[in-house]
């Protein structure tokens, strides 16, 4: 490249010199590559008898982009040889920019020598050379020479920049787009680091190489001194690969393998781990026998047409603690999906395959269920001159356990939507729905707890509904500010029953009621629990915002039913006839500061029941947020137990380039701290550096409390 950058330049400058007439306004000729040529200069000279021609003065000509700027440029007629000197500057349409003291052209034009070279590259690396010289019209050999990818200090130009490779040569091959170093030193800060005889890696301009990749460095109470040495290797145009051996001091080499490719209907990748170890028993137990542990993870999307598109998501380990214990993945659940899914107009259709793997200790192999398929359906019809529209929700499936029950369901719910808002403000939401659902239970345990369902069953059940929402918004100023006080009440007229004792309840087992379906028709999370019976929701929602983009808001509201839903579970605010009180409080006057107070307060003695506050201040530079979470246990059927702990996280801005950060969780239903972290993090515009402490203080069989260590630094514009 830039070869050919030095060859249009020497042919540029035989065309300004042998042009006979005045330079004081641009002119054009036509040189070998048949492409206007354009140059200036304050004065040129051609001595006949010696064949030399000579441009002074800002001199400057340029052809397709590429544009030479010199103080004086000198062109040999009987040798070939052209010259330029004094801030010689060499620009390339690619935005590459070359200086130079001194360049000197020969061998048509391909071969020359640099004095007082500078080399800048589009992303802002550089080099810099005593001397230079161009051999084989592709290749850049600069003795006593630097590269870096940092900026030049503008206050202290002469210092040292952050980070620096320094050798005897450097050879930047633009054919191959490799730069090499022969008796190179890494710097930082003018401070030596490491020595190599021969270091190399790809130029600025490469997108994708195979290579290596920068390290990782730790240590851990669990696993010893931790190391990952990520190779990259590039396959073809459209595909490439990781490989990262992970080795630990305390439990061997873990290979990491990650392979990623583009098609023509979408992309996927596929990964995974492999190491050799002891695995434990089911109490964490080791034997001392090593086994074979890993994973297998990937993903993937492909458009099928205009409307259509599927895709998969996969993720299994061969024992429930192998990702926890080495740091690969914090996840208790694994989900693996298969999907096709379209939308076209006002509908939406997928069908879905799910298979789980959990790795907690009451996990039960035989009573994951594996979902296959899930099908649903969604359509919304146009509004019509009433403003309102129809809509057909369908959704079914198939579960099937090796040892629970298998359930299979279908399910229909049709509806129709009104909103309507009136001249005097008030906005009215009508619905009606039919609901049809029916089931086919096989023999089985029931995964609940339930004990064993004998027999197969069929179950159905369809049920009607209508409901009403009113709100009334009312809008007042406050000075600058705009309050709106909004009552809102909705009514539901629904069937009571619905849930028989043979229907398993799959989808809506962790039920929680609060303000965010505090005016939901149905406030199970899924449908095989139906809500039933009718009851009346009431509220009230206050809000004032600021011109400046502050605000405070409000909503509290209770509901009421005839008579309890045997349905829905005990001590969950919702099972008696009047409801507890649920909220949200939201303080945000600036974004210096917000705070965030969701609760539950008992319908008779107004205690607080659940509570989650939020709250964060401070400015960009010095952010800090706390949280606060007392969740007490309701459905006895839920995996989740009584929750109260308390959550902080800061980050800090010491300088324009260094920051700290940390974060801590104290669980203050055992009074032991569950995490904590504290990072150091080193940032500008060519190097990244982060320092980070974690404990934990978790335990799952093989899995102990632990602190560990690492250490990651990255080279901005390099490799």
């Amino acid at each position: 490249m830039r070869g050919r950058l030095f060859a249009t330049v020497a042919w540029l400058t035989i065309a300004t010199f042998t042009a006979a007439h005045a330079l004081e306004q641009p002119k054009r000729v036509r040189g070998p590559s048949d492409q206007p040529v354009t140059f200036r200069a304050d004065t040129l000279k051609h001595d006949s008898e010696l064949g030399i021609v000579t441009a002074t003065g800002n001199v400057e000509a340029w052809q397709d982009d590429r544009i030479l700027q010199a103080d004086m440029v000198t062109y040999n007629e009987r040798t070939g040889v052209v010259t330029a000197s004094g801030n010689v500057v060499l620009m390339e349409p690619t935005g590459e920019v070359a200086f130079a003291d001194y360049v000197e052209l020969r061998d048509e034009f391909r071969n020359g020598v640099l004095t007082g070279l500078r080399l800048l590259f589009k992303d802002d690396s550089r080099f810099a050379a005593v001397s230079g010289y161009r051999a084989d019209g592709n290749r850049t050999v600069m003795q006593r020479g630097v590269y870096t990818g940092c900026q030049v200090c503008t206050e202290k130009p002469d210092a040292d920049p952050i980070w620096q490779f320094r050798a005897e040569q450097i050879v930047h091959d633009q054919q191959r787009q490799r730069i090499e170093y022969r008796d190179a030193t890494f710097e930082v800060f003018g401070i030596p680091i490491a020595y190599s005889p021969y270091w190399s890696h790809p130029d600025p301009t490469v997108k994708r190489q195979s290579g290596l990749l920068f390290p990782d460095i730790g240590r851990s109470s669990r696993l010893g001194w931790t190391g990952r040495l990520p190779l990259y290797l590039v396959l073809d145009d459209s595909s490439d690969m990781t490989l990262t051996p992970f080795i630990t001091s305390e439990e061997g080499v873990v290979m990491r393998a990650q392979y990623r490719q583009r098609v023509a209907s979408g992309q996927f990748q596929l990964g995974g781990s492999i190491t050799s170890s002891e695995k434990p028993d089911s109490t964490g137990a080791r034997n001392g026998d090593k086994d074979i542990r890993g994973h297998i993870n990937g993903i993937g999307r492909f458009q099928i047409d205009e409307t259509w598109r599927w895709g998969f998501d996969i993720m299994r380990a061969t024992d429930d603690t192998y990702l926890r214990f080495y740091k690969l993945s914090p996840l208790d659940t694994l989900t693996s999906n298969v999907f096709v899914e379209g939308i076209r107009g006002r509908g939406f259709a997928s069908v879905d395959a799910y298979a789980f793997q959990g790795l907690l200790p009451t996990d039960r192999n035989g009573l994951t269920p594996i979902v296959l398929p899930l099908i649903q359906h969604y359509w919304a019809g146009e509004l019509n001159d009433w403003g309102g529209y129809f809509s057909a929700d369908t959704n079914a499936f198939s579960i099937v356990r090796t040892d629970g029950v298998d359930t299979r369901r279908a399910s229909t719910i049709l509806g129709y939507n009104n909103p309507v808002v009136t001249d005097g403000g008030h906005v009215f939401t009508l619905t009606a729905q039919l609901r049809a659902d029916g089931y086919w239970i096989n023999e089985g345990t029931d995964p609940t707890g339930g004990g064993r369902v004998t027999g197969d069953a069929l179950a159905h059940r369809v049920k009607p509904l209508a409901a009403v929402e009113w709100r009334y918004p009312l809008v007042a100023p406050i000075g600058t500010a705009r309050s709106i006080i909004e009552p809102i009440v909705s009514g539901v007229i629904a069937p009571y029953g619905g849930n028989p004792s043979n229907i398993t309840n799959e989808d809506s087992r962790n039920f929680e009621f609060d303000e965010t379906n505090l005016f939901a028709i149905n406030r199970f999370p899924g449908r095989d629990r139906y809500e039933g019976g009718p009851r009346i929701n009431y509220g009230l929602r206050g809000a004032v915002y600021g011109l400046s983009g502050g605000f405070s808001e409000v909503l509290v509201g209770q509901s009421w039913r005839i008579d309890p839903d045997n349905s829905i579970p005990n001590d969950t605010g919702l099972d008696k006839e009047h409801s507890d009180y649920v909220g949200r409080v939201v303080v945000a006057p600036s974004s210096m500061f917000d705070v965030t107070h969701r609760f539950r307060l008992d319908r008779d003695t107004l205690e607080l029941r659940r509570s989650e506050i939020s709250a964060g201040f401070g400015p960009p530079w010095a952010r800090f947020r706390v949280g606060y979470v007392d969740l007490r246990r309701e459905d006895p059927t839920t995996v989740f137990g009584n929750r109260e702990e308390i959550t902080a996280n800061a980050n800090l801005q010491l300088t324009k380039y260094i920051s700290v950060y940390g974060g801590v969780r104290y669980d203050i239903e055992v009074e032991r701290m569950v995490s904590g972290a504290l990072g150091l993090r080193y940032i500008d515009e060519c190097l990244v550096i982060d320092a980070l402490i974690q404990q934990s203080n978790s335990r799952d069989r093989d899995i102990k409390p632990s602190t560990s260590f690492n250490l990651r630094i990255r080279l901005l514009n390099f490799g």
